[in-house]
């Protein structure tokens, strides 16, 4: 038995366009170019120095159109009978079971996870006819929302801002693509719209974007085309997915490789202005400075609402938190998504000394020739307890990696407990401070870690 991936790409076309009316999925996998599809990317606050929404990244698609298969509507032999303007458009990646008996395939099964869902642009669809090759822009499915204007009127004063969102999403333009349910806006802060007249004739995009940032919360179109309004607190409800680096000690290593680390500089504000109205952390500024986030919030009046929603905001980003990325196999990941949690144990590469081994039995000390302590090497070193979760997900259609881009979730590297522990196992006495006090010796056995300079473990 042998597993196999690839992808497959599913077209939908309108039918009608008046009413919005889709007809059936078309399989046109075969005539897709799959190395041509790129990444695939979605994500939340996931470009330096920016707080925003949860977005999907817009691909292109080459396709062969041999005998003008995907050729403009007028054509007979085309699967467009209208337009190829947004036309749904689904990419998954399928893990395929095969079986075999005496070197014979006797069975194949697929299991398709759907990893991109889009429209087709026709603003940017290009085709070539001396080699019967045509490139389709295909828009995220959110895509809608950037080209669907709010009709003057929809909010009235007074609204929660779950209703106010409602009312934005309820249109036939948008609801023929997605699906709007009232149970799934759920905003962090459930704010009330002071002069609603602030969102006639926006754009849907540009409305969510000041709205649910003031709420404190995120937008994103799940795997069932569910519009969720929900905030920023990583997903409680789901599993904790597991990395671990080269040199984690039993060899679990799914990381490939580990990149762009940082403090979380550069997504850290200490003072919040709302339109006029600011609130700040003093103390914090003389930490880590003086960074101000403008808000644009014209649809709250009254100088207490805005500093309500200033102060929400400046405890979600008052404090540097670690970033990095970290590349793993497609096939680990299939079901991540932004928000759900991760922990990751990305270890220092311990080496005994010459002539030694590890892990030492019996008490050593710091200098002790006989059991002298290991060295470590790396310039990196995480240890699980640091909870993070995904900002974003990048898959790669041509190499079948997979890109995580994580935040830490606790504000400080040391807020939680035991945070003295360096990280190698020690099996039997660990002598730190010999001729000291207190912690001369620590008994009973330490399974996991080496304790320097505590009086009592928890």
């Amino acid at each position: 038995m042998s597993q196999q991936r690839r992808y497959k790409v599913y077209f939908t076309p309108l039918v009608d366009v008046d009413s919005n009316t889709y007809g059936n999925e078309i399989d046109v996998s075969d005539r897709i170019d799959i190395s041509g599809i790129g990444n695939v990317k979605r994500g939340i606050d996931s470009s330096d120095y920016s707080v925003g929404l949860f977005y999907f990244s817009d691909i292109t698609v080459n396709g062969f159109n041999f005998n003008g298969y995907f050729n403009s509507p007028g054509d007979s032999r085309s699967i467009f009978s209208v337009t190829r303007d947004r036309c749904k458009v689904r990419v998954v990646m399928e893990n395929i079971t095969i079986s075999r008996e005496g070197g014979r395939v006797t069975d194949a099964v697929g299991v398709e996870t759907i990893t991109f869902k889009g429209l087709i642009n026709e603003e940017g669809t290009r085709a070539n006819p001396e080699d019967d090759k045509i490139t389709f822009k295909v828009l995220a499915l959110d895509s809608v929302l950037r080209t669907t204007k709010i009709a003057p009127g929809s909010i009235a004063n007074g609204s929660l801002a779950s209703t106010a969102l409602f009312r934005i999403f309820n249109t036939p333009r948008v609801t023929s693509i997605l699906v709007l349910l009232q149970a799934n806006l759920n905003p962090d802060y459930d704010l009330i719209i002071e002069a609603a007249e602030a969102f006639d004739n926006m754009t849907i995009k540009a409305a969510i974007d000041i709205l649910l940032l003031a709420a404190n919360s995120v937008a994103y179109v799940n795997d069932a085309n569910e519009i969720i309004v929900t905030s920023r607190d990583e997903k409680a409800d789901q599993p904790v997915f597991n990395l671990y680096g080269k040199s984690d000690i039993h060899s679990r290593e799914n990381i490939v490789t580990l990149n762009n680390y940082n403090e979380g500089f550069h997504r850290t504000f200490t003072s919040i202005n709302v339109g006029g109205e600011v609130v700040g952390d003093n103390n914090l500024a003389e930490t880590y400075g003086y960074r101000n986030l403008g808000v644009v919030a014209e649809f709250l009046t009254t100088p207490e609402a805005k500093l309500v929603v200033g102060a929400i905001i400046l405890e979600e980003f008052k404090t540097p938190r670690i970033e990095l990325t970290v590349t793993v196999p497609t096939r680990d990941v299939l079901n991540i998504n932004p928000l759900d949690r991760v922990s990751i144990n990305y270890p220092l590469r311990v080496k005994p000394p010459d002539g030694k081994f590890l892990p030492v039995v019996g008490a050593t000390a710091i200098g002790d020739s006989s059991m002298p302590l290991p060295s470590k090497f790396g310039s990196i070193s995480i240890l699980p307890r640091l909870a993070f979760k995904v900002l974003e997900v990048l898959h790669s259609a041509r190499d079948f990696l997979t890109t995580l881009k994580l935040r830490q979730t606790n504000d400080f590297v040391f807020d939680t407990p035991n945070n003295c522990i360096v990280g190698f196992a020690i099996v039997g006495a660990a002598e730190i401070c010999a001729g000291g006090v207190a912690c001369d010796t620590y008994n009973p056995s330490v399974i996991g870690a080496a304790q320097v300079g505590c009086t009592e473990v928890a």
